[in-house]
């Protein structure tokens, strides 16, 4: 399963992805699902077994996360849900 990584502004992204890709995680850009806000426009799928060691990264490196999302697929249509540990 995978996860839906959002950020405040597209810089943000690109640090975020830069940071993460040089840790060995590697994320697939995408842009933000409407029904999530109309913040930035670049959000950042990972895997999902990888949202705890991501955050740390992200947080040791000063980049600033603005949501965590699970992606659960039903009848055929994506659904984006809080994700809580």
């Amino acid at each position: 399963m995978e996860c839906l990584l959002t950020f405040s502004n597209t810089h943000q992204v690109m640090k975020a992805e830069d940071v993460l890709n040089k840790q060995n995680i590697f994320t697939k850009p995408m842009p933000l699902p409407r029904d999530l806000g109309n913040f930035c426009g670049i959000s950042l799928r990972i895997d999902r077994g990888q949202i705890e060691q991501s955050c740390e990264i992200l947080r040791c490196n000063d980049v600033s996360l603005d949501g965590i999302y699970d992606i659960i697929q039903k009848n055929n249509k994506k659904e984006y849900v809080s994700w809580k540990n």
